[in-house]
């Protein structure tokens, strides 16, 4: 290679400024050699690039190092840095570096192709732990990342053995995965369990739990976790170590939905949309009113289930997920023309028959009598039966004029009655404090103590100015959110079979 002593080159631009650029002794008059890419190498790698390379063999005139993202200069470093890092945009890039000498000479590598995307977030562990005899059923909610997630690494440690925790087993899930079987653990001992998401950017940070692994007394036998389901799901289990079961609780999506005899052992559940998958579940409850941890599969809704039970209730409606409940519930069907009307008053007759479908298994095999306990609702109305069951049950006494009145609204303070009675509220001994909860209903009014009751049992929390409206009709999707969280009960205490309990605040 030519080298050349110590000279200077002059320039005059038009003005007559004199430009010398002096070039030290033994400086290259031809370009460096070009510095050898080592890393990326190419592929997927994350938003932050970290970018190496060895230096031109023919270092001694280099001055600078050049880093260049899609052909830009994005960073400079001196001739002694072999390595910096850059950042850059999801996608696809290229990346080389190219080395400088004092002449202003260049020589730049081959770029890399690069795919710019990030690792995964967190997943999202549900939880609601399926125990098995050794094992336990993890269930995670799927994560979106480009690029996209090829895999889901769980690890169970056994808690507080040592430290760091003793890990007994290690179980990978395919893409695609929302839960997995983790066996050969030992039954009635805690353990932490870590799910994280893996693409080829990397891993994700892991999520964790703790929980005791003890089957439960009921173990689900159909259908299989994560399957494609027909509209209704046959929902089957088997009960082992418990033999003072009173009734089932039987759930979709987290909250309860049937109340099945103790005898039971399936029962038909409509899956009707959602296009996500939904958690079925099964607890034991005993006579006191104490259950078991409920068991649970998740699966999803049948190929060509509509995103959505009614077209004018869409994911971003406020009552949505109540909505959603009240129709896997099987409560509500919607109106003739598809719709839900979700803002139209609910009927007496339409209240008679939620309540009635609401009450499940309990009144499956209820037989109306052979004459009509109201004149206005004769035997051949198409809700004769579920008014005529109100009746029975002390839920509604009718009008003043004997009448029931299926056509006309509900009023809020009548619904709170309905549902007062509906819990056998009275019967628990409720008594409301002396305060009233509302600015618009004194102690005096005559359903004082069922809209406290609805209120303490955080059923209704009223409007936002503070008031409760008792003569207001109740709206479709009110009466949803009413039910919905009526069915866990407050603080979460399971209801008993056709007849909600209250649980104060």
């Amino acid at each position: 290679m030519l080298r050349l002593p110590g000279w200077t080159v002059s320039t005059q631009d038009i003005r007559g400024t004199r430009q010398v650029t002096v070039v030290p002794d033994g400086v290259d008059v031809v370009p460096p050699s070009a510095p050898v890419l080592t890393s990326p190498a190419g592929g997927w790698v994350g938003q932050g690039i970290d970018v190496r390379w060895q230096p031109s063999s023919d270092q001694v005139g280099v001055v600078s190092y050049a880093v260049l993202l899609d052909g830009r200069e994005v960073a400079v470093v001196g001739r002694s840095v072999v390595g910096t890092s850059i950042t850059a945009t999801i996608g696809a890039h290229t990346v080389a570096v190219r080395a400088l000498d004092a002449a202003g000479h260049t020589s730049t590598s081959p770029a890399a192709a690069l795919l710019v995307g990030e690792a995964p977030t967190t997943p999202v562990m549900l939880p609601r732990p399926q125990p098995v005899d050794h094992g336990i059923r993890v269930f995670w909610e799927p994560v979106a990342v480009v690029p996209p997630v090829t895999g889901y690494s769980v690890v169970v440690r056994v808690s507080g053995s040592t430290w760091p925790p003793e890990e007994v087993a290690r179980v990978t899930a395919p893409a695609g995965s929302t839960s997995v079987v983790v066996d050969g653990l030992t039954n009635g001992v805690e353990h932490e369990v870590t799910v994280e998401a893996v693409n080829d950017v990397g891993p994700s940070p892991s999520s964790s739990g703790h929980w005791d692994v003890t089957p439960g007394p009921v173990a689900i036998t159909s259908p299989e976790p994560e399957t494609d389901v027909t509209s209704p799901v046959e929902l089957g289990w088997e009960v082992t170590g418990m033999d003072d079961v009173a009734y089932f609780l039987v759930s979709v999506a987290g909250r309860p939905v049937r109340f099945v005899p103790a005898t039971a052992r399936s029962v038909s559940l409509p899956i009707l949309a959602g296009g996500y998958p939904v958690e079925l579940g099964v607890q034991s409850v005993r006579a006191d009113g104490t259950a078991e941890p409920a068991s649970t599969v998740r699966v999803r809704p049948p190929t060509g289930a509509p995103t959505v039970l009614f077209p004018t209730v869409p994911w971003t409606h406020p009552f949505y997920d109540e909505i959603f409940w009240l129709a896997q519930a099987g409560i509500t069907r919607g109106r003739a023309d598809g719709t839900f009307g979700s803002s139209a008053p609910v009927s007496r007759e339409a209240m008679a028959a939620f309540l009635f479908r609401y009450a499940g298994g309990d009144v499956g095999d209820y037989v109306p009598p052979a004459t009509a306990e109201f004149p206005d609702v004769p035997v051949t109305h198409p809700f004769f039966r579920e008014i005529s069951w109100l009746a029975e049950a002390g839920i509604t006494r009718g009008r003043a004029d004997h009448t029931f009145g299926p056509g006309d609204a509900v009023s809020r303070e009548a619904m709170a009655a309905f549902l007062h009675r509906f819990a056998e509220a009275a019967e628990s001994g409720y008594v409301p404090d002396a305060e009233s909860p509302f600015a618009d209903v004194a102690p005096d009014h005559p359903f004082f103590t069922e809209i406290s009751w609805l209120y303490e049992s955080e059923i209704s929390r009223g409007r936002p100015d503070g008031s409760f409206g008792p003569a207001e009709p109740v709206s479709r999707e009110a009466m949803a959110a009413f039910l919905s969280r009526a069915s866990t009960g407050a603080a979460g205490v399971v209801a008993s079979p056709g007849a909600l309990r209250a649980a104060e605040a």
